[in-house]
């Protein structure tokens, strides 16, 4: 399986993302009291509808569409509105993992700017690893560095895996790896050959 790049031609016109969890929930039919099961799973997915494209202009699109090769193939991409819009927060300094083996839903990070507030901001994202390893996480909360430089980061979800020590921390830009959701690659033109291009995405885990 390989990372196809996504290209530079892409230009977004309207954007779905979501956070999928895998909860089931049972309802009694008399009382309607409800017992609800969080198996733990969860997975981004999305749509991009692409700006229109002349035939010539859409080619970059048609190639990298077809690359993918249905669900096969992967590429990085995350929330298509914060990409064009970036952090809220400051993400000064240069954050790292700070400490090996960290599971659950939040992580520890030095090498902020010390004492600045508002490094991260609730519903910014974080990426942790790079290339085919890249994952991405949900900020759920505000927080401010000491005067180390450090901050315990609150994520939506727990880590998919542990961090090594001191490994970088994306909070601009962050991305994950995603594969198409069907193995279909498509996209329609008018009589003025105008290509239009809707993709669904779903994470690659």
């Amino acid at each position: 399986m390989s990372l196809v790049t996504v290209p530079s031609s892409l230009k977004v016109t309207r954007s779905s993302f979501r956070m999928r969890s895998s909860v089931a929930m049972s309802e009694s039919f008399a009382t309607f009291q409800q017992q609800v099961y969080d198996w733990g799973g969860t997975r981004w997915e999305g749509e991009v509808t692409l700006k229109p494209y002349t035939y010539d202009d859409s080619a970059d699109m048609r190639a990298f569409l077809m690359a993918l090769r249905g669900k096969t193939n992967r590429f990085l991409y995350g929330d298509p509105d914060y990409l064009v819009h970036g952090a809220r927060g400051t993400a000064s300094g240069t954050p790292l993992v700070n400490g090996a083996a960290q599971t659950g839903n939040t992580i520890d990070i030095d090498g902020f700017t010390p004492s600045d507030t508002g490094v991260v901001r609730a519903g910014d994202y974080l990426q942790l690893g790079s290339g085919a390893s890249a994952e991405l996480y949900g900020i759920l909360e505000d927080a401010d560095a000491n005067g180390s430089g450090e901050a315990t980061i609150t994520l939506n979800r727990n880590l998919l895996s542990s961090p090594a020590d001191n490994a970088a921390v994306v909070i601009n830009n962050a991305q994950g790896v995603f594969r198409l959701s069907e193995n279909i690659a498509e996209w329609s033109a008018n009589q003025s050959s105008v290509t239009e291009i809707t993709i669904s995405f779903v994470e690659a885990l």
